[in-house]
């Protein structure tokens, strides 16, 4: 609300000098950086308690529990059923917004709908910052290949087993970053996805 200045296309930063000026938290030879203009993040959490005390405020309220089934009719949704402490009710509704994040192609198929939807790992690591040396940092998103700078004698203690062999080599490109937090709390939050196949969500 009340940003309204048009953002569009890309900054290609080619010139040392400049990057070092704009993205002193870069690497020192780094070689180009791609500035995507309408590009950021927002914390969801933070977001979904803003629109929850917005709600409330205009009289709607919170139930807790996990949509079974959806009744629709006439091409329209009626009535939502949920199960609530071992009990089921129906709430009527005329409107039904699908946001269950990775149980998203579950919850459509309550409705007849199959959504082309796949879900697949991410890794989250959290590095302290106290020194505060990301906090500028915008989204990073990393487009070389990675790899871990284990001791030698990392490597051979991860070398010995068949699930952690996958830890010496290269992560593919992708991997991505944010500050987090601020002051004495102030931290580095990267995630990636090493492995790209599908998977099914569990909890």
């Amino acid at each position: 609300r009340g940003f309204d200045v048009p953002l569009t296309g890309a900054d290609l930063v080619t010139h040392r000098s400049l990057i070092r000026q704009h993205f002193p938290f870069l690497a020192p030879d780094t070689v180009a950086v791609v500035h995507a203009r309408r590009a950021g993040w927002l914390s969801a959490q933070q977001l979904g308690m803003a629109m929850l005390e917005a709600a409330r405020e205009r009289g709607v309220s919170l139930h807790r529990g996990k949509v079974v089934g959806v009744d629709v009719g006439g091409g329209r949704v009626r009535s939502v059923h949920v199960a609530q402490d071992g009990e089921r009710r129906s709430l009527e509704a005329s409107h039904l917004v699908l946001a269950a994040g990775p149980m998203q192609k579950e919850v459509a198929r309550l409705i007849g709908i199959d959504l082309p939807l796949i879900a697949e790992r991410h890794r989250k690591v959290s590095f302290p910052d106290p020194l505060g040396a990301m906090r500028t940092a915008p989204m990073l998103i990393w487009l070389d290949e990675q790899h871990l700078p284990w001791s030698d004698d990392e490597r051979a203690a991860l070398a010995e087993g068949d699930d952690t062999q996958w830890l010496l080599g290269k992560f593919p490109a992708g991997v991505h970053g944010r500050p987090e937090g601020s002051g004495g709390t102030a931290s580095l939050l990267v995630l990636f996805n090493h492995d790209h196949g599908p998977c099914e969500p569990v909890f």
